[in-house]
């Protein structure tokens, strides 16, 4: 099965678009597990008025999409495409409800949610993918991705297991995701061999 990697930062093109380069208020030093697949469990306030997310300062953008693009590596979205992707064979995903506010600190939305997939494979094939180590052999950037077509998953998301940071989605998830013209998004194709 085709799979895409998904950008945080949304579709840099529109600057429209709201856009986020803060931490999530509420959860702070714990943000970090949103964007490396670490289960929030009962560390996320269950008052999802707690968790609020402001819209970057440097960022005028005001107009609402299906995802929030951020600095921070989070799966922000709206909840009707947060819905459409829990529809699909993602195994374990968080569902984290929070509040948008706007630049100013205020209101803006109560329409979205963090996923946070807990799913990461090992799937990355080393022989073909391009990747520069830390000293300590930790993969820190890939320049080429190409997955291991026989260890992918039947998943429509999953994290990759050598970087839990970039996300993969199924060709059948994207199919579904377009299919409801969500906004803010890009998908890039990625070689299996």
């Amino acid at each position: 099965m085709p799979y895409f990697t998904f950008s945080t930062l949304g579709d840099t093109d529109h600057e429209e678009y709201c856009f986020s380069d803060n931490t999530p208020d509420g959860i702070d030093i714990r943000a970090y597990r949103l964007s490396k697949g670490l289960a929030m469990g009962t560390d996320y306030p269950a008052d999802s008025g707690e968790v609020r997310l402001r819209l970057g300062e440097d960022y005028p953008g005001l107009k609402r999409a299906s995802f929030i693009g951020n600095t921070g590596g989070f799966l922000a979205f709206d909840r009707k495409t947060a819905d459409v992707i829990l529809s699909h064979n993602v195994g374990r995903v968080e569902r984290l409800p929070f509040v948008l506010l706007d630049h100013k600190g205020r209101l803006y939305s109560r329409d979205y949610v963090f996923l946070n997939p807990l799913e990461r494979v090992d799937c990355l094939n080393l022989d073909l993918s391009v990747v520069r180590r830390a000293k300590d052999g930790e993969i820190r950037d890939i320049k080429k991705l190409v997955l291991k077509a026989v260890a992918t998953p039947e998943l429509d998301l999953f994290r990759l297991g050598e970087r839990p940071r970039i996300y993969l989605f199924s060709s059948v998830l994207v199919a579904a995701l377009k299919a409801v013209k969500i906004t803010n998004v890009v998908f890039t194709p990625v070689e299996l061999r």
